[in-house]
């Protein structure tokens, strides 16, 4: 049963399915990257979040600049809610990659995920800083508050 578990959460971590001796010379580099990357979009998710009172100027002004109605917020909220889910299941997986003494060997397209990941989070607060820049201070209080 243990070995089968292992096949599983090596599967998934790294898509080696059978044991292999792999060391990877970066592991603990990548492992520190999706730590960084599990962060960043959990943070992106509380301020997409406390900017819900303003979702309805956040549609308006897509709407003046893409001619178009689509609830934006809400797309972005899905897309914010599917990173950090993923960031923080492929952390657990990879802590329990250290915990059963596993190699860490983080699949590369794991790798691409976690760097569009990054550029999405790094252009919604670009984005959120050119556009809401007085949403900061919402947030600001928000963590006061916590």
């Amino acid at each position: 049963m243990l070995s089968i578990s292992r096949s599983c959460l090596r599967g998934i971590y790294s898509c080696h399915w059978n044991s292999q001796n792999r060391r990877p010379n970066r592991a603990c580099c990548w492992l520190s990257f999706l730590s960084f990357v599990s962060i960043l979009a959990l943070i992106w998710m509380y301020v997409c979040l406390i900017a819900f009172n303003d979702h309805n100027d956040v549609n308006g002004h897509a709407f003046k600049t893409l001619k178009k109605w689509v609830n934006w917020y809400m797309i972005v909220m899905v897309v914010s809610a599917v990173l950090a889910t993923y960031c923080l299941l492929l952390l657990v997986f990879g802590l329990l990659h250290l915990a059963v003494r596993e190699p860490l060997d983080l699949h590369w397209l794991h790798k691409v995920f976690l760097f569009l990941g990054l550029l999405t989070v790094t252009l919604g607060t670009a984005g959120f800083c050119k556009e809401w820049i007085e949403e900061w201070q919402a947030v600001y209080m928000s963590f006061q508050l916590i």
